[in-house]
Order: structure tokens, then C-alpha cells, then sequence
């Protein structure tokens, strides 16, 4: 599982920036190529792969079907439409796509009024496909699937809603911990709720792990529970796991205002795990006519923020016709640009559909958003959804435009949008090209860097350890070290880039005072990156991103002996196996912390760096206590190994066992179980 680092120099969105307007929007391009109704389309992304499912009726009259597509290129090319569910006779519908890494998985929904959830999966990115495996079992009532979610475990997540046995929606969840294989019990979260209908739940991530789930609900109905109006309500988990399931906490949290019957109600919303680890959740909401609302919480910190409408529309603006499910928008968090959502805008109806213009909206802080934009060209569109990957808004749709050419109901069709970033992240990266190698970046070196940080952020990593990664290489190229700089310089290089300033006479007589004892630059470079200086400067520019415990510690094992980022996969694995750890103790963390560091250390990448005793005591100090070494404690692990006294590995599991480590053990257990 260590990897080389596979370097993908592209255009890619990075973080933490003011919002950015629109570049360009691609072509739009059909994806259903059958004549037949095509609706209720779904988007996922991973590994720079689009995966799209829709439901698709063969030929007028006959039963519906899951139809799909892939993009392997960014959206540029599209392969032929294939069709997943295969059941004739079984009418299938309201399908959900998600990706992690290789894995895509649909499920979806065959008869919505006695129907079950079925699913199937992908282990090598779409091009072939396990079974189709039932998931639930309503014997009698319905089950509708409306999430389908991977977490940053790689577990997959199902919720649904179900009337078996009593007549109204209650809301299920199960999970899968090996990719979709083999699954938890279906788990009935409101089944203490009495007489009232839960449906259209949506699930995400917290930042310890623990999950969240949002529904709608007529608990607060009026006059009694059961009766319109809906609200939306969330719960989160106590704990989440396989083969077991999650736990959760009761009751649910009201969302939305619980308003009078003539106000209507909120519904169909959508949860987005944001990249500062809060919650985002966008909604339809009948306060004021019938417009999108946003709102950002963190259920385990300070609660939900108030609600902000994006829309402004009037107050006769109608409630779409239909199932509510294909209404939901869409929230995406695009780091370096902003929150975008997306959704349509009922203005008439064709064919018995609700259509309207697909709009999406910006916003650089959640509060104030852009006036609303168009996404296709044309307005008897419906279903629109979106998500973002690799520096784009892609977009999917379904419209009528091939109706009058012969076409029976809708098609398909997919657009992309490639946004432009002025974020403070490019300036910081212009900024170490031009403080460390005094000249400005390179096109193809800005965009790696952009890219490596969008990708780790997208991991969950903290954005300063990709600026840490980066001040090695700059400052240990040979660019750099052609220069030949003296102390003074190179002190003078450490704080212009990481603390923007000139050193105070002090503090570079103090550090010259090291270099000139025997302290490696290398050591006295681990040092400023994790002074507290460095942390108030990279906060005051970018805001909080740090990153849980367990995560910490997998980079630092990648940043600290091999002296990268970590790949994805690599990444997953790794952090897997801490996690696994963490729900089990110190005894386990250190066992696995022993067992990694030793893999890492001997692995051929490792060896191939050809560290001197040197510069191996200053990997133990920047891997293990994430700092540089002090001069005499430096002196003396080298001399333990320059003498013989003490070997590597030796010296390697000294470190793990050092009190100053075992404090860093503590607060992975502190942070709490997340497996």
C-alpha cells in the first residue's frame, strides 16, 4: 500500500478563497440515446470519473429500467448507456449512484407503491457489475431508497424509508462495510415515533466520525402528530460499525420552522459533509412562497446556523408537481470557489412533468448568494442534480428538447462548468515559489500543487501539511540548494515564507546560534513548520482545517519518512487500520503504530531516500513528535547510533514509547471511536 506518489499536473480547484465567478460552461451532451421517457438522473465522481444513473423507459409503455453511463475523461466522452437492472416486468426507478475510489454502487427503487430497494455494484469503475442484490424487506408496504453514501472510511451508507407493517413512512438506514458485499440489519430509527410519517432520509459525516441523518416528518403536524404540515428533523449516531450497525441518539432535532398548516412545509432536502467538517443542508421550504433554503451546522459544536434563502421568488411561485425526491437540490462545496447549489424552478409542465429552468446559485460564505443562473440553455428541463470534481460543477438534467423530433418524453443531457479560483491558497503557493526559489511559479508546478492540495483536502487532510510537504522539496531542490546560502540567508528564506516577516534580531541570533552548533537545516526547517507562529499565520490566512488525530498520524508517517503527500489509496488503508485501532484502546494504537512505522521504514521507497543516522533521528522527531529535534536530544539519539549503542529500529520504538508520543496516543483515543 505505500505507493509512489502519481504526480497529475492539471487545472484543479483548490481551497479557502472568496467566491469566484463562472469561466466557461461546456457543450451540452445527451447521455440517453433510447426513444423513451429518460428522468430522475444521478450524478457521483471519483478518481476523475463521472458516473451518471437515470431511470429509463426502453419504449413507450413498457417498464422502467436503471440505465448508466460513465465519463472517464471529466465529461469530455461518454460510454454507451448500459442497462443495470435488467428486470422485465419489475417497473425500477428513483435511482441513487455513489463512487469511492474503483468502487461505484446504484441502488434503486422498483415499484414505488410496493416496491423494494435493490442495489448493485462496481468494483473496477463502472466497467463491470456484480448481481443485483435486494436490500430491504417490506413485504407488503414500500421501501424508497433516497441516500446512498460513502464515508471517509469507504463504508457505505443506504437510508430509506418504509411503511411496512403500519401504513406511513419510517426511516431505515444500513451499512456496508466491505464495499457493498455484505451489509448491517436494516435499522428502523423512528420506530418509537408513533403515528407519523418520516420519510426522504439523507445521511452524512460529522467530524468525529459519527453520522447524521435528516428527514422530513409530521411529528409536529397540526393539530396533532401525523397531520400536515412536514418538518425536516436530524439525528445523529452514537456509534456506527459493522457487523453491528449504527446507534443513535433519541429523539431527532428539529431543522425547519415548525409553521402552521397554511405556511406548507419543508421537504426534500439534501446533506452535503462540508470541507471545514460542518454540515450544509439545502431545502425546499413554503415559509415565503416555495424557495430554496440553506443551512450550516455543526450538531457536535455550536448547532445549526440560521436558515438563508438563495431564492428569491415570488410568493406564487408553485410547489413542483410529483415524486419529492426528484425535486431535492443539490449542494456542492467546491474548495478555493465556494458552496454552489442547484435546482429547478417550476414554471410550467410538459407531458404531466413539472419543468422549469436548472439554475444554480453561489456563495463565498453561505450567507449571501448570487442571484440565480441558468445551467441548460433551454427552460422545460427537470431534475436537475450536481457535484464537483476536479476544478468543475458537472451538471445533469433531464429536458424535452427531442420531443417534436420524434422523441417520446424526456432524455438526459449533461453539462459542465469550469470555475476560476482567486483564492488565498494560489497566493500562498505563488508566495513559496517566490519567497524560497525567488522567481514566480511555473504553470505546470502552480497546477500540481493545486491539485495535491485539493485532492488531500478531499481526504480530510489538514491544508497545512501539504504546505509542509511543499517547504521540503522547494527547500531541499536543487534549485534551491545551488544557491548555496549562508545561515543568515537561509533563516532569513524560513521567515519570509512561513511567518511573513523578516526575522527579529533574537530570534535569528538564537537560531544561528543552532545552525553554528550542528543542527541540520533540515531540523531547524521542522521547526518553524510547527512552531505556533506558523500555525496563527496559516489560520489567519486559511481558516481552521485540522484534521482529527488518527488522520495526523498517517500523514505524518507518509510526510515524515517519505517525504510526500499520501495517495489516496494508500491513504484509506492505512487510516483504516488506525481507525480499527482507535476503537480498541492505546494498547492497539501502539501496536499498530509499531507495526506501520516499521513497514513504512522498510520499505523500499524509505531505503531509496539513503538517510544518514542523521537525517534519520530528524524523520523519528518530524514523524513521531511532529517537530524538530532539540539540539542536545538530536546529539544524543545520533551518537546512539553513530556509537553503536542503540540501532534503528531501537531507536525507532524509543520515540513511539516517549512520553511526548504517548501524549499524541491519548489524543487519538480522545478524539473518539470513528470506525
Amino acid at each position: 500500500m505505500i505507493k509512489k506518489l502519481l504526480l497529475i499536473v492539471g487545472s484543479v480547484l483548490i481551497l479557502a478563497g472568496a467566491w469566484s465567478a463562472r469561466a466557461d460552461f461546456g457543450p451540452e451532451v445527451r447521455l440517453s440515446t433510447i426513444k423513451g421517457p429518460s428522468v430522475f438522473p444521478r450524478l457521483a465522481a471519483a478518481n476523475g470519473v463521472l458516473h451518471v444513473a437515470w431511470t429509463e423507459y426502453p419504449d413507450a409503455g413498457a417498464d422502467a429500467e436503471i440505465f448508466y453511463s460513465r465519463s472517464p475523461d471529466n465529461g469530455l466522452t461518454w460510454t454507451a448507456p448500459i442497462n443495470l437492472s435488467g428486470a422485465a416486468g419489475r417497473p425500477d426507478t428513483l435511482p441513487l449512484v455513489a463512487a469511492a475510489g474503483s468502487n461505484v454502487y446504484v441502488a434503486w427503487t422498483s415499484d414505488p407503491v410496493t416496491g423494494e430497494v435493490f442495489f448493485r455494484r462496481s468494483a473496477d469503475g463502472g466497467g463491470t457489475w456484480q448481481p443485483v442484490v435486494q436490500l430491504s424487506a417490506s413485504t407488503g408496504g414500500y421501501s424508497r431508497a433516497t441516500d446512498l453514501w460513502v464515508d471517509r472510511s469507504g463504508n457505505l451508507h443506504l437510508a430509506y424509508y418504509d411503511n411496512r407493517g403500519v401504513g406511513y413512512g419510517q426511516a431505515f438506514h444500513r451499512m456496508s462495510c466491505d464495499a457493498g458485499q455484505s451489509w448491517t440489519p436494516e435499522q428502523n430509527l423512528t420506530q418509537n415515533d408513533g403515528v407519523v410519517d418520516n420519510e426522504y432520509p439523507r445521511i452524512g459525516q460529522l467530524p468525529s466520525g459519527g453520522l447524521y441523518l435528516v428527514f422530513r416528518s409530521t411529528r409536529s403536524g397540526r393539530p396533532q402528530g401525523g397531520w400536515p404540515p412536514f418538518t425536516l428533523f436530524g439525528v445523529r449516531s452514537r456509534s456506527a460499525g459493522c457487523p453491528a450497525g449504527a446507534s443513535w441518539f433519541y429523539p431527532a432535532q428539529a431543522l425547519s420552522s415548525t409553521y402552521p398548516e397554511e405556511f406548507a412545509q419543508a421537504y426534500s432536502p439534501s446533506l452535503t459533509t462540508l470541507s471545514d467538517g460542518r454540515l450544509g443542508l439545502v431545502y425546499w421550504d413554503r415559509k415565503r412562497g416555495n424557495n430554496v433554503t440553506f443551512r450550516r451546522g455543526a450538531p457536535e459544536g455550536q448547532g445549526w446556523e440560521a436558515p438563508v434563502e438563495i431564492t428569491n421568488f415570488p410568493f406564487t411561485q408553485p410547489e413542483a408537481d410529483g415524486n419529492v425526491e426528484s425535486m431535492a437540490p443539490s449542494l456542492a462545496d467546491v474548495p478555493g470557489s465556494g458552496l454552489y447549489a442547484a435546482f429547478q424552478q417550476t414554471t410550467g409542465a410538459v407531458e404531466g412533468f413539472s419543468v422549469g429552468p436548472a439554475l444554480y446559485s453561489g456563495s463565498a460564505d453561505g450567507v449571501n448568494w448570487t442571484t440565480p443562473a441558468q445551467v441548460a440553455t433551454r427552460t422545460d428541463t427537470m431534475h436537475p442534480r450536481m457535484v464537483q470534481a476536479n476544478g468543475r460543477l458537472h451538471f445533469v438534467w433531464a429536458d424535452f428538447r427531442h420531443s417534436a423530433q420524434g422523441s417520446f418524453g424526456a432524455e438526459i443531457y449533461y453539462r459542465n462548468l469550469t470555475l476560476t479560483s482567486s483564492s488565498a491558497v494560489t497566493d500562498l503557493i505563488l508566495h513559496y515559489y517566490q519567497a524560497i526559489l525567488n522567481r514566480s511559479a511555473d504553470a505546470g508546478g502552480l497546477a500540481f500543487w493545486q491539485g495535491e492540495i485539493a485532492r488531500s483536502q478531499s481526504l480530510g487532510i489538514d491544508i497545512q501539511e501539504a504546505f509542509r510537504v511543499m517547504a521540503g522539496w522547494f527547500f531541499n531542490s536543487p534549485e534551491y540548494l545551488t544557491k548555496n546560502t549562508g545561515n543568515t540567508q537561509f533563516l532569513t528564506d524560513l521567515y519570509r515564507t512561513f511567518f511573513n516577516r523578516d526575522p527579529d534580531s533574537g530570534g535569528l541570533s538564537y537560531w544561528n546560534g543552532q545552525l553554528s552548533a550542528g543542527l541540520p537545516r533540515g531540523v531547524v526547517l521542522f521547526a518553524f513548520l510547527f512552531s505556533s507562529e506558523f500555525g496563527s499565520y496559516m489560520q489567519n490566512l486559511l481558516g481552521n482545517t485540522s484534521s482529527r488525530g488518527e488522520v495526523y498520524a498517517v500523514v505524518d508517517f507518509y510526510r515524515g519518512f517519505l517525504n510526500r503527500l499520501p495517495d489516496s489509496n494508500g491513504f484509506n488503508y492505512w487510516l483504516g487500520r488506525f481507525r480499527a485501532a482507535q476503537c480498541q484502546g492505546a494498547a492497539a494504537i501502539n501496536a499498530e503504530v509499531d507495526s506501520i512505522s516499521s513497514q513504512f521504514l522498510a520499505s523500499a521507497e524509505y531505503a531509496n531516500r539513503n538517510r544518514s543516522n542523521s537525517d534519520f533521528v530528524a524523520d523519528q522527531y518530524y514523524a513521531f513528535l511532529r517537530r524538530g529535534g532539540d539540539l542536545n536530544g538530536f546529539n544524543y539519539w545520533v551518537s546512539q547510533l553513530n556509537t553503536g549503542a542503540r540501532s534503528r529500529d531501537q531507536i525507532r520504538r524509543d520515540f513511539i514509547q516517549s512520553p511526548e508520543f504517548q501524549s499524541r496516543v491519548q489524543q487519538i483515543i480522545g478524539a473518539g471511536c470513528a470506525s
